[in-house]
């Protein structure tokens, strides 16, 4: 990406050279043959890491890439994002991957042209190599124009606000649906399916029971009804106020925060070296980069080819060998050095360790589930699971990949 390589060194180095109360990432967080391990992407692309990855100028190619990831995370799941920020992020993924594709084609376009003395434009095989793959571009460019249609048709009531609650639009809240259907039939029932008409009957249900729910959870008499909840649902289900922002959502607001997008990712490009090369051709502007990128969309969304997925496949095989070995590597090094940092004082550059459960207080009622640690001279109280995880190099959950699972399982 420009002048700087995007790599899982980078995160190789923070896990061996920083504190995990720094990073929060273990070893298990940068193995890539498991693609559906969400929880590792949030990780790797949290604020914490690409504050330490922004500190290292030999790692601005990895902080950007993981950057793309993470404002993908709070545009289309993040429940607690306003519609306006959400476009702005958005946007700012799309454009970032139009400067980098552009970047990639012209560059390949120079290097062809050194050696065979001819101006020949790369092949799209050639660019996906050093480029996300294309569906994954496809999925970016699409879902920000589609956000910005759904923000137009509630903005001239076409669509109700309830429109604009995107974090529902992916395939886990129509999995809870089904669920909480079944849930309804009792439990003293053994059907388990039911016909069409019966589903729709249900959801109903359903949906008037949300209704009362999200009702008395703003209603903030002391004679509100109080549902039971999960103490982990408090946390996770803090939903955005659409209200308040709809006032907020006019067609200048929605055209600012396209245009502030692009400036932001004009910004990434600088930092990254691309903007020479974009300039010289002619295709740093906004006009310019999207009529230059049109033609190049509507060739590759047919392009089907599985020679990227062969390949990886191949090498994959080589990645676990290195990381398993890598694992093991780390874990006969901690053994050896556990009895010489048993009574060191843990050292950290941060204060404030979100989402970890290490307070400076804790009530005496809680006090047997902590430990009271020393980090960077001051007392603390580190939970117990924190204090298995922190002493812990490797995540041992089951994959959510039933093809990881099995070779997991095989080495076993």
């Amino acid at each position: 990406m420009g002048d700087y390589q995007i790599s899982l060194e980078d995160l190789q180095n923070l896990i061996d050279k920083y504190s995990k109360l720094d990073h929060n990432l273990v070893l298990s967080d940068i193995y890539v043959k498991d693609r559906q391990n969400y929880a590792s992407c949030l990780k790797i692309s949290s604020l914490n890491v690409l504050n330490m990855l922004d500190q290292n100028e030999n790692s601005f190619g990895t902080h950007c890439y993981l950057t793309i990831l993470r404002f993908v995370t709070i545009t289309y799941i993040d429940k607690a994002t306003n519609i306006l920020m959400r476009i702005f992020y958005a946007w700012s993924t799309v454009f970032i991957s139009r400067l980098w594709f552009t970047w990639i084609r012209y560059k390949l376009m120079i290097q062809e042209q050194k050696k065979i003395q001819q101006n020949q434009r790369p092949s799209y095989k050639a660019i996906e190599h050093h480029f996300m793959t294309f569906p994954a571009y496809h999925s970016i460019e699409l879902n920000a124009h589609m956000l910005t249609i759904i923000s137009l048709l509630v903005l001239n009531e076409k669509l109700p606000i309830e429109s604009l609650n995107i974090f529902l639009f992916s395939s886990q809240p129509c999995e809870n649906i089904f669920r909480s259907a079944r849930a309804l039939t009792g439990p003293f029932s053994t059907m388990t399916n039911f016909t069409v008409q019966q589903f729709l009957s249900k959801t109903r249900k359903i949906s008037i029971l949300n209704e009362i729910k999200c009702f008395e959870e703003s209603n903030v008499t002391s004679g509100g009804i109080k549902f039971p909840k999960h103490h982990k649902q408090n946390q996770s289900n803090a939903f955005s106020s659409i209200l308040i922002n709809l006032n907020e959502l006019t067609l200048d607001n929605i055209e600012k925060n396209i245009y502030d997008a692009y400036e932001y990712a004009k910004s990434f490009a600088e930092k990254l070296g691309m903007s020479s090369l974009l300039k010289t051709k002619n295709v740093f502007q906004l006009n310019d980069l999207s009529l230059n990128i049109r033609n190049d969309l509507e060739k590759i969304i047919y392009l089907n080819d599985d020679s990227t997925l062969d390949n990886d496949d191949n090498s994959d095989s080589d990645d676990e060998e290195n990381y398993y070995s890598l694992a093991s590597d780390v874990e006969d090094d901690n053994e050896n050095e556990e009895s010489e940092t048993e009574n060191e004082c843990t050292q950290s550059t941060k204060d404030v360790f979100n989402g970890m459960r290490i307070y400076s207080t804790v009530a005496d009622k809680d006090k047997n589930k902590f430990f009271k640690i020393e980090i960077n001279n001051k007392i603390k109280y580190i939970h117990k699971q924190t204090a298995v995880w922190y002493l812990t190099n490797n995540n041992n959950r089951l994959s959510s990949d039933r093809l990881v699972r099995v070779q997991k399982a095989s080495r076993q």
